[in-house]
Protein backbone atom coordinates (compact mmCIF):
# COMPACT_ATOMS: atom_id res chain seq x y z
CA UNK A 1 0.00 0.00 0.00
CA UNK A 2 2.89 2.50 1.05
CA UNK A 3 5.17 1.76 -1.67
CA UNK A 4 1.77 2.78 -4.47
CA UNK A 5 1.41 5.94 -2.57
CA UNK A 6 4.91 6.95 -2.44
CA UNK A 7 5.64 7.23 -5.94
CA UNK A 8 2.45 9.64 -6.18
CA UNK A 9 3.65 11.95 -2.89
CA UNK A 10 7.15 12.33 -4.72
CA UNK A 11 5.85 13.89 -7.43
CA UNK A 12 3.45 16.30 -5.73
CA UNK A 13 6.19 17.64 -3.26
CA UNK A 14 8.39 18.84 -6.13
CA UNK A 15 6.81 21.32 -7.76
CA UNK A 16 4.96 22.05 -4.07
CA UNK A 17 8.78 22.60 -2.48
CA UNK A 18 9.79 24.43 -5.62
CA UNK A 19 6.81 26.43 -5.26
CA UNK A 20 6.58 27.36 -1.83
CA UNK A 21 10.57 28.37 -1.96
CA UNK A 22 9.32 30.86 -4.79
CA UNK A 23 6.73 32.32 -2.88
CA UNK A 24 8.97 32.78 -0.11
CA UNK A 25 11.76 34.92 -2.17
CA UNK A 26 8.87 36.78 -3.54
CA UNK A 27 7.74 37.87 0.06
CA UNK A 28 11.35 38.34 1.20
CA UNK A 29 12.12 40.86 -1.89
CA UNK A 30 9.11 42.11 -1.66
CA UNK A 31 7.17 42.42 1.95
CA UNK A 32 7.76 46.35 2.16
CA UNK A 33 5.43 46.13 -1.28
CA UNK A 34 3.17 43.43 0.20
CA UNK A 35 2.44 44.27 4.12
CA UNK A 36 1.44 48.04 3.91
CA UNK A 37 -1.73 49.27 4.38
CA UNK A 38 -4.55 48.82 2.00
CA UNK A 39 -7.64 50.86 0.99
CA UNK A 40 -11.07 48.71 2.24
CA UNK A 41 -12.75 49.03 -0.82
CA UNK A 42 -10.18 48.28 -3.09
CA UNK A 43 -9.75 45.19 -4.85
CA UNK A 44 -6.83 43.91 -2.55
CA UNK A 45 -9.04 45.21 0.42
CA UNK A 46 -11.79 42.85 -1.13
CA UNK A 47 -9.13 39.93 -1.31
CA UNK A 48 -7.92 40.43 2.20
CA UNK A 49 -10.96 40.55 3.94
CA UNK A 50 -11.81 36.94 1.96
CA UNK A 51 -8.89 35.37 3.32
CA UNK A 52 -9.57 36.90 6.91
CA UNK A 53 -13.17 35.78 6.69
CA UNK A 54 -11.79 32.01 5.55
CA UNK A 55 -9.47 31.64 8.35
CA UNK A 56 -5.94 29.64 8.47
CA UNK A 57 -6.86 26.69 7.04
CA UNK A 58 -8.54 28.14 3.66
CA UNK A 59 -5.33 30.70 3.49
CA UNK A 60 -2.74 27.36 3.42
CA UNK A 61 -5.05 25.78 0.87
CA UNK A 62 -4.85 28.34 -1.10
CA UNK A 63 -0.87 29.35 -0.72
CA UNK A 64 -0.56 25.27 -1.73
CA UNK A 65 -2.43 25.47 -4.49
CA UNK A 66 -0.84 28.25 -5.61
CA UNK A 67 2.88 27.05 -5.38
CA UNK A 68 1.79 23.94 -6.55
CA UNK A 69 0.90 25.89 -10.09
CA UNK A 70 4.07 28.05 -9.83
CA UNK A 71 5.94 25.04 -8.71
CA UNK A 72 5.01 23.15 -11.95
CA UNK A 73 5.95 26.53 -14.59
CA UNK A 74 8.79 26.34 -12.84
CA UNK A 75 9.70 22.71 -13.59
CA UNK A 76 9.22 23.38 -17.48
CA UNK A 77 11.33 26.00 -16.93
CA UNK A 78 14.11 24.57 -15.17
CA UNK A 79 14.21 21.63 -17.71
CA UNK A 80 14.17 23.75 -20.99
CA UNK A 81 17.23 26.05 -18.86
CA UNK A 82 19.30 22.75 -17.46
CA UNK A 83 19.09 21.23 -21.06
CA UNK A 84 20.64 24.58 -22.60
CA UNK A 85 23.34 24.68 -20.20
CA UNK A 86 24.09 20.85 -20.72
CA UNK A 87 24.76 21.52 -24.13
CA UNK A 88 26.99 24.55 -23.29
CA UNK A 89 29.18 22.82 -20.56
CA UNK A 90 28.96 18.85 -22.09
CA UNK A 91 32.26 17.46 -23.06
CA UNK A 92 32.13 16.60 -26.38
CA UNK A 93 30.99 13.30 -27.10
CA UNK A 94 28.23 14.10 -24.76
CA UNK A 95 26.89 17.21 -26.72
CA UNK A 96 25.01 15.58 -29.27
CA UNK A 97 23.13 13.36 -27.42
CA UNK A 98 22.29 16.12 -24.97
CA UNK A 99 21.31 18.48 -27.84
CA UNK A 100 19.33 15.35 -29.43
CA UNK A 101 17.35 14.73 -26.00
CA UNK A 102 17.35 18.10 -23.82
CA UNK A 103 16.30 15.73 -20.99
CA UNK A 104 18.94 13.14 -20.72
CA UNK A 105 21.82 15.59 -18.57
CA UNK A 106 18.61 15.50 -16.10
CA UNK A 107 17.76 12.12 -16.53
CA UNK A 108 21.69 11.59 -15.56
CA UNK A 109 23.30 10.28 -18.47
CA UNK A 110 26.87 9.98 -18.22
CA UNK A 111 29.91 9.17 -20.43
CA UNK A 112 29.81 5.78 -18.42
CA UNK A 113 26.03 5.93 -19.48
CA UNK A 114 26.88 6.34 -22.90
CA UNK A 115 29.64 3.28 -23.15
CA UNK A 116 27.40 0.99 -21.91
CA UNK A 117 24.64 2.18 -23.99
CA UNK A 118 26.76 1.74 -27.10
CA UNK A 119 27.67 -2.17 -25.41
CA UNK A 120 23.82 -2.91 -25.10
CA UNK A 121 23.25 -1.70 -28.92
CA UNK A 122 26.06 -3.32 -30.30
CA UNK A 123 24.80 -6.55 -28.70
CA UNK A 124 20.73 -5.75 -29.29
CA UNK A 125 21.78 -4.95 -33.27
CA UNK A 126 23.91 -8.55 -33.61
CA UNK A 127 20.99 -10.10 -32.20
CA UNK A 128 18.07 -8.84 -34.23
CA UNK A 129 20.14 -9.32 -37.55
CA UNK A 130 20.75 -12.70 -36.45
CA UNK A 131 16.67 -13.11 -36.20
CA UNK A 132 16.17 -14.97 -39.21
CA UNK A 133 11.93 -13.29 -39.13
CA UNK A 134 13.57 -9.73 -37.90
CA UNK A 135 12.07 -6.71 -38.77
CA UNK A 136 14.96 -4.78 -40.00
CA UNK A 137 15.42 -6.84 -43.55
CA UNK A 138 16.87 -3.71 -44.57
CA UNK A 139 19.26 -3.59 -42.06
CA UNK A 140 19.94 -7.05 -42.71
CA UNK A 141 20.42 -6.72 -46.20
CA UNK A 142 22.83 -3.94 -46.03
CA UNK A 143 24.72 -5.39 -43.22
CA UNK A 144 25.09 -9.14 -44.92
CA UNK A 145 25.90 -6.42 -48.73
CA UNK A 146 28.13 -4.05 -46.11
CA UNK A 147 30.02 -7.23 -44.90
CA UNK A 148 30.80 -8.49 -48.11
CA UNK A 149 32.54 -5.48 -49.13
CA UNK A 150 34.68 -5.08 -45.78
CA UNK A 151 35.95 -8.38 -47.03
CA UNK A 152 36.80 -7.73 -50.37
CA UNK A 153 38.92 -4.50 -49.19
CA UNK A 154 40.05 -5.90 -45.80
CA UNK A 155 42.35 -8.39 -44.93
CA UNK A 156 41.01 -8.67 -41.68
CA UNK A 157 38.76 -11.84 -39.86
CA UNK A 158 35.28 -12.21 -40.61
CA UNK A 159 34.57 -11.86 -36.88
CA UNK A 160 36.45 -8.60 -36.54
CA UNK A 161 34.34 -7.08 -39.65
CA UNK A 162 31.77 -8.09 -38.36
CA UNK A 163 32.60 -6.36 -34.54
CA UNK A 164 33.47 -2.89 -36.18
CA UNK A 165 30.17 -3.06 -38.34
CA UNK A 166 28.73 -3.29 -34.81
CA UNK A 167 30.23 -0.54 -33.34
CA UNK A 168 29.51 1.86 -36.09
CA UNK A 169 25.62 0.47 -35.87
CA UNK A 170 25.75 1.18 -32.41
CA UNK A 171 26.74 4.60 -32.63
CA UNK A 172 24.65 5.15 -35.35
CA UNK A 173 21.59 3.89 -33.07
CA UNK A 174 22.83 5.41 -29.47
CA UNK A 175 20.11 8.19 -30.16
CA UNK A 176 17.58 6.00 -29.84
CA UNK A 177 18.99 3.91 -27.34
CA UNK A 178 19.40 6.53 -24.66
CA UNK A 179 16.02 7.77 -25.64
CA UNK A 180 14.68 4.16 -25.26
CA UNK A 181 16.98 3.40 -22.02
CA UNK A 182 15.22 6.89 -20.12
CA UNK A 183 11.76 6.76 -21.21
CA UNK A 184 10.55 3.38 -22.29
CA UNK A 185 12.32 0.97 -20.40
CA UNK A 186 11.05 2.19 -16.87
CA UNK A 187 7.33 1.97 -18.32
CA UNK A 188 8.31 -1.59 -19.40
CA UNK A 189 10.17 -1.94 -15.78
CA UNK A 190 7.29 -1.19 -13.73
CA UNK A 191 5.05 -4.09 -14.71
CA UNK A 192 7.57 -6.84 -15.05
CA UNK A 193 10.41 -5.84 -12.14
CA UNK A 194 8.62 -3.94 -9.70
CA UNK A 195 11.08 -3.93 -7.31
CA UNK A 196 13.72 -2.58 -9.83
CA UNK A 197 11.36 0.19 -10.37
CA UNK A 198 10.70 1.13 -7.22
CA UNK A 199 14.44 1.36 -6.95
CA UNK A 200 14.68 3.41 -9.56
CA UNK A 201 12.00 5.80 -9.05
CA UNK A 202 13.02 6.51 -5.62
CA UNK A 203 16.66 7.55 -7.02
CA UNK A 204 15.13 9.40 -9.92
CA UNK A 205 12.48 11.41 -7.66
CA UNK A 206 15.57 12.51 -5.02
CA UNK A 207 17.38 13.73 -8.27
CA UNK A 208 14.56 15.51 -9.64
CA UNK A 209 13.38 17.12 -6.12
CA UNK A 210 17.00 18.36 -5.59
CA UNK A 211 17.77 19.88 -8.98
CA UNK A 212 14.40 21.50 -9.32
CA UNK A 213 15.05 23.57 -5.97
CA UNK A 214 18.69 23.85 -6.28
CA UNK A 215 17.63 27.70 -8.10
CA UNK A 216 14.93 28.44 -5.55
CA UNK A 217 16.84 28.04 -2.66
CA UNK A 218 19.32 30.59 -4.11
CA UNK A 219 17.08 33.09 -4.61
CA UNK A 220 15.55 32.65 -1.14
CA UNK A 221 18.94 33.66 0.21
CA UNK A 222 19.86 36.22 -2.73
CA UNK A 223 16.31 38.01 -1.37
CA UNK A 224 17.25 37.39 1.87
CA UNK A 225 20.88 38.70 1.35
CA UNK A 226 19.58 42.34 -0.27
CA UNK A 227 17.28 42.45 2.84
CA UNK A 228 18.90 40.95 5.57
CA UNK A 229 22.61 41.53 4.97
CA UNK A 230 25.50 40.16 2.44
CA UNK A 231 26.60 37.21 4.62
CA UNK A 232 23.08 35.67 3.97
CA UNK A 233 24.63 35.15 0.30
CA UNK A 234 27.00 32.33 1.99
CA UNK A 235 23.88 30.29 1.66
CA UNK A 236 24.27 30.02 -1.96
CA UNK A 237 26.95 27.13 -1.75
CA UNK A 238 23.34 25.23 -1.15
CA UNK A 239 22.62 25.36 -4.87
CA UNK A 240 25.71 24.16 -6.57
CA UNK A 241 26.18 21.20 -4.07
CA UNK A 242 22.37 20.15 -4.64
CA UNK A 243 22.71 19.91 -8.41
CA UNK A 244 25.84 18.27 -8.05
CA UNK A 245 24.41 15.38 -5.75
CA UNK A 246 21.20 15.27 -8.18
CA UNK A 247 23.23 14.54 -10.64
CA UNK A 248 24.90 11.55 -8.72
CA UNK A 249 21.30 10.38 -7.76
CA UNK A 250 20.55 10.19 -11.75
CA UNK A 251 23.36 8.84 -12.87
CA UNK A 252 22.43 5.89 -10.19
CA UNK A 253 19.04 5.52 -11.42
CA UNK A 254 20.11 5.36 -14.94
CA UNK A 255 22.75 3.03 -14.01
CA UNK A 256 20.03 1.28 -12.24
CA UNK A 257 18.01 0.81 -15.70
CA UNK A 258 21.66 0.14 -17.35
CA UNK A 259 21.79 -3.06 -15.08
CA UNK A 260 18.61 -4.47 -15.50
CA UNK A 261 18.85 -4.33 -19.53
CA UNK A 262 22.21 -5.94 -19.31
CA UNK A 263 20.64 -8.86 -17.04
CA UNK A 264 18.20 -8.63 -19.89
CA UNK A 265 15.24 -8.75 -17.63
CA UNK A 266 13.88 -5.74 -20.04
CA UNK A 267 14.49 -5.49 -23.46
CA UNK A 268 16.06 -2.54 -25.04
CA UNK A 269 14.93 -0.90 -28.38
CA UNK A 270 12.21 -3.70 -29.46
CA UNK A 271 12.04 -4.77 -32.92
CA UNK A 272 8.95 -2.67 -33.40
CA UNK A 273 10.64 0.61 -32.51
CA UNK A 274 14.41 0.35 -33.67
CA UNK A 275 15.06 2.09 -36.18
CA UNK A 276 16.71 0.88 -39.31
CA UNK A 277 20.53 0.79 -39.64
CA UNK A 278 22.28 1.41 -43.40
CA UNK A 279 26.05 1.15 -43.56
CA UNK A 280 28.61 2.46 -46.05
CA UNK A 281 31.68 1.12 -46.94
CA UNK A 282 34.25 2.54 -48.79
CA UNK A 283 38.05 2.68 -49.26
CA UNK A 284 40.13 4.85 -47.58
CA UNK A 285 41.11 8.21 -49.16
CA UNK A 286 44.37 8.19 -51.03
CA UNK A 287 47.35 7.79 -48.87
CA UNK A 288 45.48 6.67 -45.80
CA UNK A 289 45.32 3.23 -45.19
CA UNK A 290 41.91 1.08 -44.30
CA UNK A 291 38.46 1.73 -44.99
CA UNK A 292 36.03 4.24 -43.58
CA UNK A 293 32.97 3.30 -42.36
CA UNK A 294 29.88 4.86 -41.61
CA UNK A 295 26.44 4.52 -40.66
CA UNK A 296 23.32 6.26 -40.18
CA UNK A 297 19.23 5.90 -39.07
CA UNK A 298 16.11 7.01 -40.08
CA UNK A 299 14.54 9.36 -37.97
CA UNK A 300 17.64 10.54 -36.24
CA UNK A 301 20.50 13.00 -37.25
CA UNK A 302 23.56 11.60 -35.15
CA UNK A 303 25.45 10.24 -37.86
CA UNK A 304 28.23 7.12 -36.81
CA UNK A 305 31.84 7.35 -38.58
CA UNK A 306 34.22 4.71 -37.81
CA UNK A 307 37.98 4.47 -40.04
CA UNK A 308 38.90 0.66 -39.79
CA UNK A 309 42.49 -0.50 -39.55
CA UNK A 310 44.25 -2.77 -42.35
CA UNK A 311 45.65 -2.71 -45.15
CA UNK A 312 43.18 -3.66 -48.44
CA UNK A 313 43.52 -6.27 -50.69
CA UNK A 314 45.59 -6.22 -54.26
Amino acid sequence: MLSNLLPGVREIRTPLAAGYLLLLAGVALLHEKLFVPIAPNGLFGHLRSAFSALGTTALIAVLSFAAYVIGIVWQVVWQWLAGRMAVRIASRDLKDVYRTLPNAALAGVTRGTIRDVLNLAAFRLQKELGRPNSELSRSRSNFAASLGKVADLATTSRASNEENLLAVGAKALLASAVEDLIEIVPVRLRSRERESWLIWDQARSEAEFRSTIALPIGAVFVAVAIEGGAWWSCGLVATPLLLVVAFRRAAAATSTLVEVVRAERVQLLEASAMPEVQWNVRAGSPGTPGLDITADTIGFSICAAHSMSGAPNG
